[in-house]
């Protein structure tokens, strides 16, 4: 194999899974799982449920009593509670025999590790001061840590947007890397990136409701925005910084940076037991490789290429899924098990023209912003098993999810069940969805920072995917743990592609 060109290609290969690797995984030490909510002490503390739309109180059972009528336009704090609960909220719980229990939810993530935080920077609300905010999952309040307006700052650092110029909210999510380290070792970043791109999904997908526009950036210089979160970097780092706005506002940033040329080196894995290894991991290499500090160039082409014209089945969109959406995230879990059952060839159109559409296939939903895909570098493929009217194989996914084109027939389950490690879920599901990219070319185009772009769009997307299969009552599961190599030659991709995440769907 020649050596790799770039940390981003050098780390790809170190956690890539094979199965001798993964018969040999670690021992988890149970003792040393970390929790997945931050402990914050402070006296300036803003709760948020009585703005939350239900009748009781999710959290105690309580009566909700009316909130007072809004302010002004959104969004104010009521839209900013609605759309924290609706991004990472406590949306349900599963207890244990003997005791115990775990919190879900509205965002699926690997393990239930949950290392996404949020915090929220906002300037001219009239219920809150101008300052900078944490968002406390656990208890669905704000938390202030710094007073003052901070929202230039971040503009600044995201390299002045057009449309960020009269934000009043930003939501700034950052990565607790040892969270899905303990569990995942190295590999654990693609976890954290994954992860973040869910938060954004749903951030993204339940704004319309509140008559607002997230308008994500991953572009900016980690520096400054770590630096007003005063964030240890090997422990917890900035992967993503969006703008809340008025929806008839929104636009889309200028095209992403590259992050400067790297030299790969050799990237060793270590045994993460504890939070401080992060500082010397092949995880933390990465990070650090790809982070931009205020001096990088934005590279000229790319743009969606058109494909040639070939034979293609189309698919039909679903004009009033939208609506179903944010009832969908509060009912979305990650399935467990699947019927069987085949699918209609309708609910792959809605899933997939809703996960990977744009904002105005959907109502005025306002932009979606998939980065990778308007560059070119974001490929979706599906492999069908059990979808009603069409034939089982392999088919790309074309036109933002309106059309598939075959590129091979077969029952490919077995493949696929064994390369996702032997899980149920890849025997039982009624079709696979493979999100992937072109890595060498990622990588010359914008550097090692390709590796955040494209793996927090592939959590965006996905995202979006699980949510439209929960809003037709269909089930829906990420994978993030698979076989690389045989991904690769399954979808009939280069040696050197990356295979991001895949995603099951099927009847439950």
């Amino acid at each position: 194999m020649p050596p790799a060109r770039s940390i981003a290609e050098a780390y790809h290969r170190l956690t890539n899974y094979t199965a001798e690797n993964v018969r040999r995984g670690p021992t988890l030490d149970w003792a040393q799982q970390p929790p997945p909510f931050k402990e914050i002490v402070s006296q300036r503390r803003f709760p948020l449920r009585a703005h939350l739309p239900f009748p009781r109180d999710p959290f105690t059972g309580e009566p909700i009593e009316a909130p007072p009528p809004p302010l002004g336009p959104p969004p104010g704090l009521a839209e900013l509670s609605r759309l924290l609960y609706f991004a990472n909220g406590i949306t349900g719980a599963v207890r244990f025999e003997g005791g115990g229990g775990q919190a879900l939810r509205a965002a699926p993530s690997a393990g239930a590790l949950y290392p996404t935080e949020i915090y929220v920077a906002v300037r001219d609300l009239p219920e809150l001061e101008p300052g900078i905010y944490a968002y406390l999952a656990r208890e669905h309040e704000l938390v202030a840590l710094w007073d003052g307006d901070f929202t230039p700052d971040i503009r600044r650092a995201c390299y002045e947007p057009g449309a960020f110029s009269d934000c009043r909210v930003f939501f700034l999510l950052t990565g607790v890397f040892w969270r899905s380290a303990w569990r995942y070792q190295e590999r654990g970043y693609r976890r954290v990136l994954l992860d973040t791109g869910h938060v954004l999904g749903n951030l993204v997908a339940y704004a319309p409701a509140e008559r607002c526009c997230v308008v994500p950036a991953a572009a900016f210089t980690d520096p400054a925005l770590n630096g007003l979160l005063f964030l240890d970097p090997h422990r917890e780092a900035t992967l993503l910084c969006a703008a809340l706005l008025p929806e008839v506002a929104a636009s889309l940033p200028e095209p992403l940076l590259a992050s400067r040329p790297s030299r790969a080196g050799r990237l060793k894995a270590v045994a993460i037991t504890a939070p401080e290894d992060i500082a010397r991991s092949a995880t933390f290499a990465l990070h650090k490789g790809s982070s931009c500090d205020g001096n990088e160039t934005r590279p000229e082409g790319g743009g969606e290429e058109q494909a040639a014209p070939r034979r293609t089945l189309a698919l039909e969109r679903d004009a009033g899924l939208e609506a179903a959406i944010p009832p969908a995230i509060l009912k979305r879990r990650s399935a467990r098990a699947y019927s069987g059952e085949p699918c209609s060839l309708a609910l792959l159109g809605a899933v997939l023209g809703y996960a990977l559409g744009r904002g105005d296939d959907f109502g005025g939903g306002g932009p979606v912003r998939f980065a990778t895909r308007e560059a070119g570098l974001f490929d979706a493929r599906l492999l069908a098993f059990r979808i009603e009217g069409l034939e089982p194989g392999l088919y790309e996914i074309e036109g933002a999810g309106r059309a598939l084109a075959r590129l091979a027939s077969g029952a490919l389950q077995e493949r696929f069940f064994e390369l996702s490690l032997g899980q149920e879920i890849a025997r039982t599901c009624a079709a696979a969805i493979a999100l992937c990219a072109p890595g060498m070319e990622s990588v010359a185009r914008y550097g090692d920072r390709a590796y955040r772009y494209l793996h927090i769009d592939a959590g965006h997307v996905g995202e979006r995917l699980q949510i439209a299969a929960a809003a037709r009552d269909a089930g829906a599961c990420g994978i993030g743990g698979f076989l690389d190599a045989e991904s690769a030659r399954l979808l009939q991709l280069p040696a050197e592609d990356w295979t991001l995440y895949w995603l099951t769907l099927g009847a439950v």
